[in-house]
């Protein structure tokens, strides 16, 4: 990985040894990682001792700040050269702006130069601005996002230490273009594809003209889904992968958007005209992996070995470990739209409770079900075998996302419940309507505690 000028920095400011390398490893750092109402995540930092929040985006070489926040803190900045262009997030980027202090957990840099991100609409509801790989540069970098942690470590250990919360894991070498931006290659459909870790968007994507190179389909072929263009927003378009793999690990069924354009074919380095002139483009991937696919993974990214090591979230899924017996099975049915609830236990006996994510007006995923104006979900709750609710409701679940930021969403849509029909016995359903008021995006999560009874059968007498 490239080393930037935070590298000597940080590990000076935390008094870090480069003395002989150890087996254990140590941890610098440990960032809560939260999800922001758009899906994407964020981390905490301080800048000049102030608290922000900055978007995660491992798959960009350099960190950046908003032009609000760097006229609110008066940042000096300064005028990229003349030669150098850079795109980021759909915007031209022309300005560096200097950090007087930055600090990541108990780590401090001093006098880091970032970029300044126009205020556009695109990234107008960033935080403070964006972190990137620049400034954990001098760390390795493990993404949890299961247990919603962004751990950083000192590099300086044995071989192969990385994934040390799993007996087994996959290693995948880490190859950096010109411009510092990271990759992998993997798998998708039996062709080989380069791919980074875009934490900085919900959802994977490709450009339609680098699928249509490797698997010959276009947006006319019969496969194809198109979905509902955003307001003001290009066509996206689905086509039914059937499994994205690395290392003996594998996603079925990955959910990849495809949007116009190419990725990564245009920006490995070869000399074409840009902007009325020859020049080489570095900084893209053929595959971006958004968080819908990072979630089914737990990542170490070994910054001195070049080596990404990777397994399951749950490792035991994966690694040679004893079967775990079977989850019980309960006798209530929690249906919202195509998703079903699945219970666990949450308290005495007969109580349980289940979670359904919402993805209010945002693009459809695996792990959660849409909502927008016009298309409001219906979840209902049902008991069967016999079985009987006594209650049921719902409430708001954190589930990586604030207080604050939940309540800023539920501004922007309504939950009713509708009152059983039958007032005792098996029939009584719970029903539960959620709907968008606007166009206002985000991630909403409901958990739905219920308390049932089941009449023993003669053989429980």
């Amino acid at each position: 990985m490239r080393k930037s000028a935070l590298f000597g920095a940080l590990l000076v400011a935390a008094g870090q040894s480069h003395a002989a390398e150890q087996c254990k490893l140590t941890q610098v750092a440990s960032l809560p990682i939260r999800t922001l109402p758009d899906g994407t995540v964020a981390v905490p930092v301080k800048l000049s001792g102030s608290d922000q929040l900055m978007r995660l985006d491992l798959s960009s070489p350099h960190s950046a700040v908003t032009g609000t926040y760097a006229d609110t803190a008066k940042l000096d900045g300064k005028l990229l050269p003349e030669k150098v262009h850079v795109g980021y997030l759909g915007n031209e980027i022309s300005l560096q702006v200097r950090l007087p202090d930055v600090q990541i957990g108990p780590v401090r840099g001093k006098d880091i130069w970032v970029f300044r991100l126009p205020d556009k609409p695109l990234v107008e509801n960033t935080p403070a601005g964006v972190l990137g790989t620049d400034l954990l540069s001098g760390f390795d970098i493990e993404l949890n996002l299961r247990d919603a942690k962004l751990n950083l470590f000192s590099p300086d250990h044995c071989e192969n230490a990385g994934a040390y919360w799993a007996k087994y894991s996959a290693s995948l070498p880490i190859e950096t273009d010109k411009v510092g931006h990271l990759f992998v290659r993997m798998t998708l459909d039996g062709e080989d594809v380069t791919a980074d870790l875009a934490t900085i968007q919900p959802q994977a994507e490709m450009g339609m003209n680098t699928a249509t190179k490797l698997f010959g389909f276009d947006k006319t072929s019969p496969k194809i889904v198109e979905l509902p263009a955003p307001p003001g927003g290009a066509r996206v378009y689905r086509y039914p992968f059937k499994s994205l793999s690395a290392g003996g690990l594998k996603i079925a069924h990955p959910v990849i958007d495809l949007v116009p354009g190419d990725s990564g074919g245009r920006c490995d380095g070869t000399p074409r005209v840009f902007h009325g002139m020859m020049g080489m483009c570095w900084g893209a991937s053929q595959l971006h992996l958004g968080l819908a696919e990072l979630r089914h993974l737990r990542l170490y990214l070994a910054t001195k070995e070049n080596l990404l090591h990777l397994t399951a979230a749950d490792p035991t899924t994966w690694n040679d470990a004893p079967e775990p017996p079977p989850p019980p099975i309960y006798p209530i049915l929690l249906r919202c739209g195509d998703a079903e609830g699945h219970f666990i236990s949450d308290g005495p006996e007969g109580f349980i409770s289940a979670k359904i994510r919402f993805g209010v007006n945002m693009p459809p995923a695996p792990d959660r079900v849409t909502v927008a104006p016009g298309k409001d979900t219906t979840c209902t709750l049902q008991a069967k075998d016999g079985a009987v609710i006594s209650s049921a409701s719902f409430q708001i679940s954190r589930d990586g996302s604030s207080d604050a930021d939940n309540a800023a969403l539920l501004k922007h849509v309504d939950i009713t419940e509708q009152l059983p029909s039958s007032t005792s016995g098996t029939e009584r359903r719970f029903t539960f309507t959620v709907k968008a008021k606007d166009l206002t995006p985000g991630i909403l999560t409901l958990g739905f505690p219920v308390t049932f009874n089941q009449p023993k059968s003669d053989e429980d007498e």
